[in-house]
């Protein structure tokens, strides 16, 4: 299955963020773009967590951010 079009490995970018991301990958296009701290509260604000250097780790990166994503829906849910 292609899971880089599903919600747990997508991200509103600006227009000129989204093209520069594509030239790179996830965790290098961070390095570039965001100092340590920036880079940090980004990571925070999206629930994106480890960012793998390489393809080879996207499944495990994907997994655990399917995971945050569904634990924070609930957590807005349950608080209505």
């Amino acid at each position: 299955a292609d899971y880089s079009n599903r919600i747990a490995n997508r991200q509103l970018l600006s227009p000129n963020d989204n093209r520069s991301k594509g030239d790179a990958m996830p965790a290098e296009w961070m390095r570039r773009h965001f100092d340590d701290q920036a880079r940090q509260q980004y990571r925070d604000r999206y629930l994106i967590g480890d960012v793998p250097e390489q393809i080879t780790g996207f499944m495990d990166f994907y997994e655990a951010r399917r995971e945050r994503l569904q634990e924070r829906i609930a957590e807005l849910v349950n608080s209505v």
